[in-house]
């Protein structure tokens, strides 16, 4: 005997996977059937799904990103040796880039980046204190380079000027004016 919270008015009827209440062996088949049929869907959303391995061509699209600072699209076109269009290229490299596979592997490069920034910065308040010109100039290029490694992998931000212009028309009657 399977159990809901209340009895169903019709088949459409919400049924919350985790209830006491026992379904009628009275109620019609097709309900009762469509009761446990939503029950098992609800349990099948709770299981936690298991994120695939890279395939060797998106190990190597990770790599062109991350290593070779190609773009995602130039990055697709050399690990599958696409030969079509760039449009294409870019829509799939897109598609790519955004299956959860490749976005973990993407995210490993990130946490990296981000602790370069924050070691490199560190460093610069040592350079600082010293008066180093050398290590001044180490940490400019090395947060450059982390700056590049965070933007390849989570796509550089997009900048935008908003700017407005209005105008004004001013008539002045001079007539009579001496």
């Amino acid at each position: 005997m399977s159990k809901r919270t209340s009895a169903p008015k019709h088949i459409g009827t919400h049924i919350p996977a985790d209830t006491d209440t026992p379904i009628q062996e009275s109620e019609p088949t097709h309900i009762r059937d469509t009761v446990q049929a939503h029950i098992r869907e609800q349990a099948d959303k709770r299981k936690p799904k298991r994120i695939p391995d890279l395939t060797p061509k998106q190990a190597k699209f990770v790599q062109a990103v991350v290593t070779e600072g190609l773009s995602k699209t130039d990055a697709y076109i050399e690990a599958y040796e696409h030969k079509g269009l760039r449009k294409t290229a870019h829509e799939e490299a897109s598609r790519t880039a955004s299956l959860p596979q490749v976005k973990l592997e993407l995210a490993k490069y990130s946490g990296l980046a981000e602790n370069t920034m924050i070691e490199v910065m560190e460093m610069s308040k040592e350079y600082a204190k010293s008066g180093d010109r050398d290590g001044a100039a180490y940490a400019s290029v090395a947060v450059s380079a982390a700056k590049d490694v965070l933007d390849r992998v989570h796509g550089k931000a997009t900048q935008r000027v908003e700017t407005t212009s209005k105008s004004v028309n001013l008539n002045i009657d001079l007539t009579g004016v001496a």
